[in-house]
């Protein structure tokens, strides 16, 4: 029989995590397996893999099935970076950052701006699915149920029925 989600929140660490079930077949507890970053990553891509891992590991999520999408939200904010300093060197040449100034004074935006903006949306999409900011956090807490507290009314009348 599987564990009720109240007997497996991360704030009770005498019960096994959201991620840890009971295997009916074999009688104990299936293990997770480590989580793995996408052989496509780079370099800045795996450290916010690991990054990132160390904090799902802190809320008790990390599993090797969440590998893939943590891979593609480590390798958004690497190429979120890669665009910032992209147009850090461009300024530091004297050019404008994020967008492109022609002759006739009229600007258009440049790769840079344009592959940040896209990580950026992927990165909010991303995150959310992972509760990375506090609004996704209160909306993962408000989908479990949390265990009511024993009304202390109950207790005593329990008491008095010598229960």
């Amino acid at each position: 029989m599987g564990l009720l989600l109240e007997e497996c929140l991360p704030c009770n660490p005498s019960t096994p995590n959201l991620l840890s079930l009971q295997n009916p077949h074999e009688g104990g507890i299936i293990k997770k397996k480590d989580m793995k970053a996408a052989n496509y990553l780079t370099s800045k891509g795996k450290t916010y893999f690991k990054n990132l891992e160390e904090i799902l590991k802190a809320k008790g999520l990390a599993d090797d099935s969440y590998s893939l999408k943590l891979s593609m939200l480590a390798n958004e904010f690497a190429k979120y970076e890669e665009c910032h300093l992209g147009a850090l060197e461009r300024e530091k040449k004297g050019l404008p950052g994020f967008y492109n100034q022609f002759d006739n004074d009229t600007t258009q935006v440049n790769a840079f701006f344009t592959m940040a903006k896209g990580s950026e949306a992927a990165i909010e999409r991303l995150s959310a699915k992972f509760g990375l900011t506090p609004l996704d956090q209160s909306k993962i807490k408000g989908m479990i149920k949390e265990p009511e507290a024993e009304n202390p009314l109950m207790r005593l009348q329990k008491i008095m029925n010598g229960g």
